[in-house]
């Protein structure tokens, strides 16, 4: 059965922030983006457009068979967010994973400040995944991590790794305890931070750093050294982090 004007409507309305908010729902796209929502939240998966030869069609299990609505090309054309679409495309409920508290006051958490490149935030949900971050928490005025690059660039790290949005004084009446640690040009080198459990690590805006009130607030900065004759004036923010995280796990 084609796809009706309203559905597709629809399905191109949720490239807009206002209307995923208004719908609670977003779009993942392609073969391996569309299986990993299978495998890690199929509760969350209220539809499925696919080609008729899409090979992940036939294994499905039996309740998600029946929200599997078979499309042709064109028709995946029109309701892709991608300029090559992918044989599949899966309408989600828009759901975070919610942060663990006891994870939070015992490992290590993100504070994302103004970080505006969907990109980056894609990419910093990935390295997070991979070490095992408690949670990421991002400003207010953080990129929404709902946003089709983020989805796309986050490779489905971003509805594993828990998130929320809040301001640093929500953050630190609700963990009183915790040690911020800001990434700072003007921080101690790397090889002299004092790591501690229950830590929050604060990335600011790619251009800008953190704001000078958050500056203040951190317990310690750090900076990574480079090496003295470089001329780059800065590093990309996904890469200082994994540079970051991975210290600190390793710590």
């Amino acid at each position: 059965m084609p796809l009706s004007r309203a559905q597709i409507k629809y399905l191109q309305s949720l490239k807009l922030k206002k209307y995923r908010l208004r719908y609670n729902k977003f779009v993942v796209e392609g073969d391996k983006m569309v299986r990993e929502a299978i495998r890690d939240i199929p509760q969350n998966i209220k539809a499925i457009y696919a080609l008729p030869d899409w090979n992940a069609g036939a294994t499905l299990p039996a309740d998600l068979q029946t929200i599997l609505q078979e499309v042709s090309g064109s028709e995946l054309e029109r309701i892709s967010q991608q300029k090559v679409p992918n044989q599949a495309v899966a309408e989600l409920k828009l759901e975070f994973k919610a942060p663990d508290p006891e994870k939070v006051k015992t490992g290590l958490s993100l504070y994302l400040e103004r970080v505006q490149d969907p990109g980056n935030l894609g990419t910093i949900l990935r390295i997070a995944d991979w070490f095992g971050i408690a949670a990421i928490f991002l400003s207010p005025d953080t990129v929404e991590p709902f946003n089709p690059k983020v989805i796309q660039s986050s490779m489905g790290s971003v509805w594993r790794v828990p998130v929320e949005t809040a301001t640093y004084d929500a953050i630190q009446t609700k963990f009183p305890q915790i040690h911020w640690v800001g990434s700072s040009l003007s921080g101690s080198p790397l090889k002299n931070w004092q790591k501690k459990a229950g830590s929050m690590l604060v990335i600011g805006n790619e251009g800008k750093g953190m704001s000078p009130e958050l500056s203040a607030r951190c317990e310690e900065l750090i900076f990574i050294s480079g090496d003295p004759n470089s001329k780059a004036e800065s590093l990309n923010a996904a890469v200082s982090t994994a540079i970051l995280v991975s210290a600190f796990s390793n710590f």
